[in-house]
């Protein structure tokens, strides 16, 4: 509790005061350019994710950069997860999100500002129809990539791995032919804990090289989405040991009588 009370205090009147802008770009976002929404939801972002007492470790940088976009294939940890790409990413990057988040006023209207698109994942009807306007938009708009979450939703392992990717969420793109950019996450799970503690909590980000749809097409989505998990699982792996000597860095002394984990955390 105390440790919401302190997110809310820090980034509350920034949020406030943001919301007029937010709920602007939302309503009419054809009046103003993606670039230029994106900025202010990026920059927003990052604020906010800086209130949150998140420090961010990142590799691969240069292999954003590009003229053209990328469908980003990240593993799946927690609801920061999106929070923490549209902080680090600069070029305009949007998602898919579940419908439900469209009745959050904040969540909602950012995800509409940066021209995302909510689905029903009940309807599969709806969900094809999603897919191939996305991919649509992929093809027609060079400057906006997405992202796509293979799990289909975060992780619940304790342990934190990684679970299977779902064929179906490399569909987007297969039908744009865009370039598809792994990602690999860790750490993003302590954030939003209630029971969890630090000074300062470490994300490790690492985007891997791009890879073109010359080289996955050869692939069927099935074949593709196992390549592309042990890829990223390989990698998943990696930051799990560099965690261990961040949580080291920026967890708080053992105190009497709390439990103590390997990776440096001490629990309420």
């Amino acid at each position: 509790m105390f440790k919401y009370v302190g997110f809310v205090s820090r980034a509350g009147l920034r949020v406030v005061s943001s919301y007029p802008w937010i709920k602007r770009y939302a309503k009419h976002p054809e009046k103003y350019d993606i670039s230029k929404r994106y900025s202010k939801v990026h920059i927003f972002l990052k604020k906010c994710v800086h209130n949150f007492k998140v420090e961010f470790f990142l590799e691969g940088l240069e292999n954003l950069k590009s003229d053209s976009n990328f469908v980003l294939i990240p593993n799946h940890q927690s609801n920061m997860d999106p929070l923490s790409l549209l902080a680090i990413c600069e070029n305009p990057i949007s998602f898919i999100s579940k419908k439900e988040a469209e009745k959050f006023p904040i969540v909602g209207n950012v995800i509409k500002d940066i021209d995302g698109m909510f689905i029903d994942r009940s309807n599969l009807k709806q969900e094809v129809r999603a897919i191939m306007k996305l991919s649509k938009s992929l093809e027609e708009n060079r400057e906006l990539s997405y992202v796509v979450f293979p799990e289909g939703t975060r992780s619940r392992d304790p342990n934190h791995l990684v679970q299977e990717f779902k064929p179906g969420s490399l569909k987007m793109a297969y039908n744009s032919k865009t370039s598809i950019l792994p990602v690999a996450l860790y750490g993003t799970f302590r954030v939003l804990d209630k029971k969890m503690n630090m000074k300062k909590f470490p994300v490790q980000v690492k985007f891997l090289k791009p890879i073109p749809y010359e080289e996955y097409s050869k692939y069927t989505t099935v074949e593709f989405a196992k390549i592309l998990h042990d890829l990223i699982e390989k990698e998943v792996e990696i930051l799990r040991q560099k965690d261990k000597e961040l949580c080291k860095k920026y967890c708080y002394k053992r105190r009497k009588n709390h439990n103590y984990d390997i990776s440096g955390l001490w629990f309420y």
